[in-house]
């Protein structure tokens, strides 16, 4: 028999090989095939993953350089599509190096369409027609918050039904999966129905097994939606009457046949996934998430504060320590932003301070506010000269309450679940919107924001800009995945002296802990965040004649606006580290006359702004995982409203919803994402790097081609300008921010509850998931930035060329 006609049956099985549910996979697509063809299949599979220790060489066979390339001992010789090959075969077969993964690599008409790609790809890297390099970039989807509490179990149950339409039109199927609530079935084609319609359904074949009169009858159902793979259909249903003696017949025939029929996890462990990839994302992203009233216009209520989002939230501090962030969404920004439209509720807000008298005043504006007025130029001029000049992305949308509280299932408890809601339902009650602010600052902007004249007109045009004060309060919930502060810090006040380029700053401590110290001064401190500094603590060296507490090597972490407040961290090893050793030794000796800080936080509430900003997700992030030593693209997180990036990533798309080629091809996956990760640690700030990308769009082009570069790499302004204006006449330009962090280790304490369950009847599910976890080492941020690009050369700002 010739296995050519069946290539691709073998392409879509060889990822599911290392499936602990292959022979049912292999059962269902090879269902219509002879015995003699399965059996031949299953050999041919067998020796495509028998593991190989032949080595490659590609120098004499291909024309681009080819370079040693060592995997689990053995050195082959190969080019970099070669390369890219290879490991994408390692992925399909499981990280092992099979004679699957040799053939591929070796065939070369498999190559033959890529070759003539790859040698131009730092140039025009999309200009083969082929997709083969575009497989590389495929990334599965983490639909967030597209999980749904159950509360009852599903067992995997086939048995003869019959469904009766309002019409008294008949169906006859099977059903597939079976609760007490609900139904999945297998049906020969997908009826015409109206999801509001209620159906009946017959469970003859029950009734032929167990003989019981109330089988007899129909019991009401609606149908949800529908599913297709090839030519089956299967129907999902919801039980829509209230027939106990039936609730209890489904309930006590489940239990009873746990063991017989199997129990369905699946829905249970796509939770558990999205659950984790979700705790990976949250804490690290470096936007905010801000719940706003139900009145009108509205108001900020609350904001979320995460691991990577402190320093946009303490921008917004004055003087006094106040925070001013309300009073820069004011009733008139948000009301215009409101009457926008339907779908785009999305504006730019420039920002920054002036310091005059002790005093610190806050200047913003919209990207519609600068265009209206005409001091787009002004503003530009007198506020991006100055260190405070920040620009933020802001989104507003509408949101449902009960979001907050779909994180539960009918794993919780009933008392601990109506405790959560009841924690929080009060408030949401008033909540009406949801917000993100997201900073999209760059100092390699500031050449951009002043490229053009200076406009000779007076700077006080701009005190219409002013943000109000006193602003409206409004409190500030903390996410807890990690502290926040890795150890307890204490209020305590003494005298401290800095040293910065031999500059001599006095201050005081304003909290203290073993590793860290918050500090105040009078004036402006002239440092950043990472500048290494040096402390002295005289009051306190009367305490200590064994240490001295001078020179002390700390490093800054944080500060405010106007650098009056610094935020330290020792640095070097803890164990020699002078400050370390005393304040560790000063705090446990004085913990009953030290009074510890706290910050004020609504129990339930840092949750539920969690939970509703998953149904809303106004970016798109995705995750590195690590294969033995390689890094490679793993997942994105989409929400269930399309975003602006949603044609972009979908263009190249092969055996995955997205991919993302059109941003990260030729050395920028390397250089700029897997290099760096590699070098980060948990602990360390995110890394940004801005994109920029023009599509060339022509007729009988299949997909358009990509030119993606760095900003960086530009010399000037006058080159981005000149790169972006090209890109909107030929077909359409984007540009995109890339923030990512490294991750630590899973919150898998967070799904225990769905881990434990799903255990009981699939162990090694439970275990697989545990270890796809366990190799997530990075979680990165996709921003859309184009609008402000384009504003920022004064270009125009019409949408890119769709992309079809």
């Amino acid at each position: 028999m010739e296995l050519k006609e069946y290539k691709g049956l073998v392409d879509q099985l060889i990822p599911l090989l290392s499936s602990p549910d292959f022979d049912d996979h292999f059962d269902q697509l090879t269902e219509d095939e002879s015995n003699h063809t399965r059996f031949l299949l299953k050999m041919e599979l067998s020796r495509l993953s028998t593991p190989c220790r032949r080595f490659i060489d590609l120098r004499d066979k291909v024309n681009g350089e080819c370079f040693p390339y060592e995997f689990q001992g053995i050195c082959h010789f190969m080019d970099d599509l070669g390369i890219s090959i290879f490991e994408s075969q390692l992925k399909r077969f499981g990280g092992n190096y099979t004679i699957g993964v040799y053939e591929t690599v070796l065939d070369l008409e498999f190559r033959e369409d890529l070759i003539e790609q790859h040698q131009d790809a730092e140039s025009s890297p999309a200009s083969s027609s082929s997709t083969s390099i575009y497989r590389y970039f495929d990334v599965k989807n983490i639909p967030f918050s597209s999980y749904h509490g159950r509360k009852e179990e599903r067992i995997h149950y086939t048995s003869s039904l019959m469904l009766r339409f309002a019409n008294d039109e008949r169906l006859y199927a099977k059903s597939s999966d079976l609760s007490a609530g609900g139904l999945r079935i297998q049906v020969p084609h997908v009826p015409d129905y109206d999801p509001q319609e209620e159906i009946e359904v017959f469970f003859t074949g029950l009734e032929r097994e167990q003989g019981l009169p109330l089988l007899h009858r129909g019991i009401l159902f609606k149908i949800l939606g529908s599913d297709s793979k090839g030519d089956r259909h299967w129907l999902r249903l919801i039980r829509t009457d209230d027939d106990i003696e039936f609730d209890q017949f489904i309930n006590e025939f489940i239990d009873s046949n746990k063991r017989k029929y199997r129990v369905s996890v699946d829905y249970l462990l796509s939770a558990a996934t999205i659950k984790g990839y979700e705790q990976f994302y949250i804490p690290r992203m470096t936007g905010i998430p801000l719940l706003f009233d139900q009145s009108s216009p509205p108001k900020l209520t609350h904001a979320l504060r995460t691991e990577n989002n402190q320093q946009s939230l303490e921008y917004w501090r004055n003087e006094k320590d106040e925070q001013v962030l309300a009073g820069a969404l004011n009733p008139e920004r948000l009301t215009k932003l409101l009457s926008s439209g339907p779908l785009s509720k999305e504006t730019l807000i420039y920002c920054f301070t002036h310091s005059l008298k002790s005093r610190l005043f806050f200047y913003a504006a919209t990207h519609d506010e600068l265009t209206e007025t005409g001091l787009r130029d002004l503003f530009f001029h007198t506020g991006a000269k100055r260190p405070s000049w920040r620009v933020f992305r802001f989104s507003l949308e509408s949101v449902k309450t009960e979001d907050a509280f779909t994180l539960n299932n009918f794993l919780l408890e009933e008392q601990e679940l109506e405790q959560c809601q009841n924690l929080v339902e009060k408030k949401l009650q008033t909540i009406g919107h949801i917000g993100f602010l997201q900073d999209i600052t760059d100092n390699n902007h500031k050449d951009d924001f002043l490229s053009v004249p200076e406009p000779k007109a007076d700077a006080n045009q701009l005190q219409k800009f002013g943000v109000s004060y006193p602003a409206p309060e409004f409190e500030t919930e903390i996410f807890n995945y990690i502290q926040l502060r890795k150890e307890s810090r204490y209020l305590h006040k003494t005298q401290v002296q800095l040293t910065i380029n031999n500059e001599l700053f006095e201050g005081w401590t304003r909290d203290i802990s073993f590793q860290g110290l918050q500090l105040e001064f009078d004036g402006q401190v002239p440092c950043e965040n990472g500048d290494n500094i040096k402390l002295g603590f005289p009051k306190l060296q009367a305490l200590t004649q064994a240490m001295k507490l001078s020179n002390i090597a700390y490093q800054v972490v944080g500060t405010n606006p106007t650098h009056t407040i610094l935020h330290l961290c020792a640095e070097g090893d803890l164990t020699q580290h002078v400050g370390y050793r005393f304040f560790r030794k000063l705090i446990i000796n004085n913990q009953n006359k030290l009074k510890q800080s706290r910050q004020k936080q609504d129990p339930g509430m840092a949750t539920a702004i969690r939970n509703i900003y998953t149904h809303h997700l106004f970016t798109y992030p995705f995750y590195v995982n690590k294969l033995k030593v390689k890094p490679y693209l793993s997942a994105i997180a989409t929400a269930p409203r399309e975003r602006s990036l949603s044609e972009l990533l979908r263009i190249c798309a092969q055996q995955a919803p997205y991919n993302l080629f059109p941003l990260l091809n030729g050395q920028i996956l390397h250089e700029k994402l897997f290099l760096p990760l590699k070098v980060m640690h948990r602990e360390s700030p995110p890394r940004e790097t801005e994109i920029f990308i023009s599509l060339k769009l022509g007729s009988g082009i299949e997909k358009p081609t990509f030119d993606t570069r760095i900003e960086q790499d530009f010399n000037n302004s006058d080159e981005k300008r000149s790169f972006i204006t090209q890109a909107l006449m030929q077909g359409g330009f984007y540009s995109v921010r890339l923030i990512f962090s490294r991750t630590g280790r899973p919150d898998i304490q967070y799904i225990n509850n769905e881990l434990d369950y799903v255990a009981q009847y699939a162990i090694h599910k439970a275990k697989q998931l545990e270890e796809e976890l366990w190799c997530v080492i990075g979680v990165a941020d996709l921003i859309d930035t184009t609008q402000a690009t384009l504003f920022r050369f004064g270009l125009s700002e019409k949408k890119a060329t769709k992309l079809q």
